[in-house]
Formats: structure tokens, C-alpha cells, sequence
């Protein structure tokens, strides 16, 4: 038999002992998995520091569900680096950002954060409308015949775990001094025109360091008056508030600067040291084209994990899953009618990941938002 040991070492085969979805029972299972000694006291909180730099997960009481697995771990608080695996998509991300980096003419763009996945690579044109727009969600869930909720779990889903590979990528080229990244907003003010075909032209500004700082200090006024303390824990803890709370941040924004709209966007630039140099693609589309079919791949493999790990998890609580109906998002329904652990699987099974539709409607939507065409 394997020696336990307390030691926090996470395994090397972390992603495939644990994956989106897994229920585990209790601490002692946790630490089985991990092959762990169960501890108490510091000991045991220093596993879960350890813990949470690679996953990221609910609790219902004693129990967990992993709800991500990173691919890279997040970076030690005391200044110490991670010796995380390379982000999966990062040979692809790499050579694509410097090329196109490399070929422009300032060394340098900005675009929203879905706009840089969609220029990457990862998800097409359609995606960046459903993005930003209730109609195309309504016009794509009428298209494939499918509830809105599910397009809009997906859309939150591919758009969280993509960016969070791209920001591993990221982190790892700035510490290399190849490229520097900021955060910035892109703004505008009320239409200079509008033609007689009434097409309304803006025009775009960035805005300046003050500015982002401002909104910054706005956006944690308003998180933290809901008694949210960061925009990590809003997306992971209260994703049923997001579109509510983002809006209302907004116009406050809006309203304090006198701007008509905006959103955020990130800057990347060519690092003028440029230690190392990451070689060039002489064709920058078929690796676009070879990114975009591993997404696709990826991200089918986790939609069958996630239906898997629902189907255990709906069997332990004797649910049926082809009985599950869509439901709104309302935690206050579900704590006055169902008790806490019936409640949380209530939730999560409101998008089907039992259900045999929910793969079909899964790779529908893999093909319609994700999947470029050659």
C-alpha cells in the first residue's frame, strides 16, 4: 500500500484525478485522493492553501465539488514562482500573439478580453456577439432549439477557462520580458452621427491610468457593499448576480466619467528587451485553425466529465436526472424549499449536465460558437 504522507505536494496527475464536476464526500476523501494524511489545525490549513492554488471548488456542508481544475497553479503568495505545467493551448498562444505582435506596425493592440480570444483563436465571431448581446443569446437558443440558460452557462464556462489559460500564457511571456500587459477601458461618448441609414459612429478612446484606477475603486465600492469582496468571488460565488451586479457598475461608471459606454480591455505590447525571441509562423491561420480544434477537442472532453461527475452526483441523492427541469437562478427559492445539499444539486442540474441533451446541445453549441470556418 502507498505511504500517506502530510506533506503538500500536489500529484503530477492532478487534472485526470480531478476533474469539473467531481463530488467528494468529505476532507478524509479529499486527502485520499491527493494521498494525503488527514491533519488538523495549521497543517491542515496549509493544505488547503495548497489545494486552492490548483483547484478551485464549492462546499455543501462537509462535502466538495470541484468546480475548476487549473492548469496552472496559481502563484505562491510569498514571492516564491509555481513550477505549475505549461498552460495546454500555450505552444499554440505563444507563437501566435508574437506573430501578430511582431507584425504590427506598433508592436502592440487592445482589445476586450473575449476580442482577444476570438483573434487567437479559440472562439469565432459569433461567440464575441453572444458575448456582449442578449438577442444573439436568444437568436442562437432559438437556432438550435435549446433553453437561454444553456447558452449563457456555456458562453460564462468556455469564456472564464479560456481567458485563464490565456492569462497563464501571458504571465509566463511577461516574466520572460517578451511582452508587457495592462488593463485598460475602451470608452466613448455620445454618437457624433447617425446616417441615413442610421448607423450611429463612435469614436473610441482609451482611458488613462487615473481613470482605470477610478473605476477600480468603483467597482470594489459596489462589490464590497454587496458584501463581495473581489470580481474572482463574484464570478465563482454569486455567477447567478454577474450579468445584475456588472450593469449596475457600469452605469456608474458611466455616470461618473459622463461617458455614453464602455468596456474593459486589455493592452499587450512587445517588451523592447525582448530577452527571448519566439519564432515566427509563416502561416498564422493554420495554427489559428489548429488552436480552435483543440479547444474544441478540450472542452468536449470536459463537457463529458462534467456529465459523468452529474450523473454520480444525482445518483447519490436519488434524483432523476430526465425529471430536472430548467429553473431560474433564485437562491432564495431553493434554500426556502429544499435543504442545502438537495438545493446546490438543484442548481447545478438546472443546465441538464445529466442529461443526455446536454452533450448533444453541448457540441451544437461547440460547432455554432467555438469552431471556425476554414
Amino acid at each position: 500500500m502507498e505511504e500517506k504522507t502530510e506533506l503538500r505536494i500536489m500529484p503530477d496527475n492532478y487534472t485526470e484525478i480531478f476533474t469539473e464536476g467531481l463530488f467528494i464526500k468529505n476532507y478524509r476523501e479529499f486527502c485520499s485522493l491527493l494521498g494525503w494524511k488527514p491533519t488538523t489545525g495549521e497543517s491542515k490549513k496549509s493544505q488547503f492553501r495548497m489545494i486552492d492554488r490548483y483547484l478551485d471548488y464549492e462546499r455543501i456542508g462537509n462535502a466538495f465539488v470541484i468546480t475548476l481544475v487549473k492548469e496552472t497553479p496559481d502563484e505562491i503568495v510569498d514571492g516564491r514562482e509555481s513550477n505549475g505545467s505549461e498552460s495546454i493551448y500555450g505552444e499554440f498562444l505563444e507563437k501566435i500573439l508574437y506573430t501578430m505582435l511582431i507584425n504590427n506596425k506598433e508592436k502592440t493592440l487592445t482589445t476586450s478580453r473575449v476580442g482577444w480570444l476570438n483573434i487567437l483563436g479559440m472562439v469565432n465571431s459569433q461567440f464575441v456577439k453572444c458575448n456582449t448581446s442578449e438577442t444573439e443569446i436568444n437568436s442562437i437558443a432559438d437556432i438550435l432549439k435549446i433553453n437561454k440558460r444553456e447558452v449563457e452557462d456555456f458562453v460564462e464556462k468556455i469564456s472564464t477557462n479560456l481567458w485563464a489559460s490565456f492569462e497563464r500564457v501571458l504571465l509566463k511571456l511577461e516574466k520572460e520580458s517578451i511582452i508587457t500587459q495592462q488593463n485598460t477601458l475602451i470608452y466613448w461618448y455620445k454618437p457624433l452621427s447617425i446616417n441615413e441609414n442610421k448607423f450611429v459612429e463612435y469614436k473610441n478612446y482609451c482611458s488613462t491610468s487615473n481613470e482605470y484606477s477610478e473605476y477600480k475603486k468603483i467597482e470594489k465600492d459596489e462589490l464590497n457593499s454587496r458584501g463581495i469582496k473581489d470580481e474572482r468571488e463574484l464570478y465563482q460565488k454569486y455567477s447567478h448576480q454577474v450579468n445584475q451586479v456588472r450593469k449596475v457598475i457600469s452605469n456608474k461608471v458611466n455616470k461618473h466619467f459622463g461617458w455614453h459606454g464602455h468596456y474593459k480591455a486589455k493592452t499587450i505590447s512587445l517588451d523592447t528587451k525582448q530577452v527571448r525571441k519566439i519564432n515566427e509562423i509563416s502561416n498564422i491561420q493554420d495554427e489559428i485553425l489548429k488552436l480552435n480544434e483543440k479547444v474544441i477537442f478540450r472542452n468536449t472532453q470536459i463537457a463529458h466529465n462534467r456529465h459523468e461527475n452529474s450523473i454520480k452526483r444525482v445518483l447519490i441523492y436519488n434524483l432523476d436526472p430526465e425529471s430536472l427541469e430548467l429553473i431560474s437562478y433564485s437562491p432564495e427559492r431553493y434554500s426556502s424549499e429544499l435543504d442545502e445539499e438537495q438545493s446546490y444539486i438543484k442548481y447545478k442540474m438546472a443546465h441538464y449536465y445529466a442529461k443526455e441533451t446536454y452533450l448533444t446541445n453541448h457540441n451544437a453549441l461547440l460547432n455554432r460558437l467555438i469552431k471556425y470556418n476554414k
